[in-house]
């Protein structure tokens, strides 16, 4: 944005490369959720973001995740290269990280964050973290606490691995689950509704921090 006139130059439109599916209606997990950018952006133009869809997509395009009370949305990360990181428009190549199913339309995938208080070499740098809600139906089940399903979970991903169920990212070894019987092993925390907001201490321990809706 141009800082003298107000005027600002629109860098991507992600609604518009996904229209046919795009979900954006009433409900508080819809529509576009969030962006992040890699820490090393300024060089590898890398950056993630979070959307919802319906419509056909949940016909043709099939979750790696399993469902829980039914699906009727899809929440997806998508990774996005620039050509050039330092244009003012986007210009380069996106794959898709990950499709999340949902029954409802509330608490779906929310932040998505790199702990930016690490530095290359700590085994938290370039982990992605996504936070996972319950999808609106945590109240009065287990769901959140099921260590097999997605939802009222918190992911931490390598998004530039592959060896997860899909193939298009990274399931870090030292992540708590791993190796448990039954268990997804992106799972870095259990039990949430509604996950919505984490940051990092910039200072000290480097502490997390979690900002969770409850009910």
């Amino acid at each position: 944005m141009d800082k003298e006139t107000g005027d600002y130059t629109p860098y991507l439109d992600v609604r518009e490369r996904f229209v046919d599916n795009f979900h954006n209606h009433a409900g508080l997990g819809t529509g576009f959720g969030f962006v992040e950018h890699h820490p090393e952006y300024a060089e590898n133009g890398i950056f993630y973001t979070v959307h919802t869809e319906a419509g056909s997509a949940l016909t043709e395009d099939e979750p790696h995740f399993p469902a829980y009370g039914g699906v009727n949305y899809h929440s997806v990360v998508t990774e996005w290269t620039a050509d050039d990181p330092a244009a003012e428009v986007f210009s380069g190549t996106s794959r898709e990280l990950m499709r999340v199913p949902f029954a409802g339309r509330v608490h779906t995938l929310q932040q998505i964050a790199f702990n930016l208080t690490v530095s290359p070499g700590d085994p938290d740098y370039g982990m992605l973290y996504i936070l996972s809600g319950d999808g609106g139906n945590g109240v009065g089940n287990d769901n959140p606490q099921d260590l097999a399903t997605p939802h009222g979970k918190i992911f931490r991903i390598d998004p530039l691995g592959d060896d997860s169920d899909n193939g298009q990212y990274g399931i870090p070894a030292d992540n708590p689950f791993v190796g448990t019987e039954g268990a997804l092993g992106e799972i870095y925390a259990v039990g949430m509704r509604d996950p919505h907001r984490i940051s990092w201490d910039p200072e000290g321990d480097h502490t997390m921090y979690l900002g969770h809706i409850g009910e």
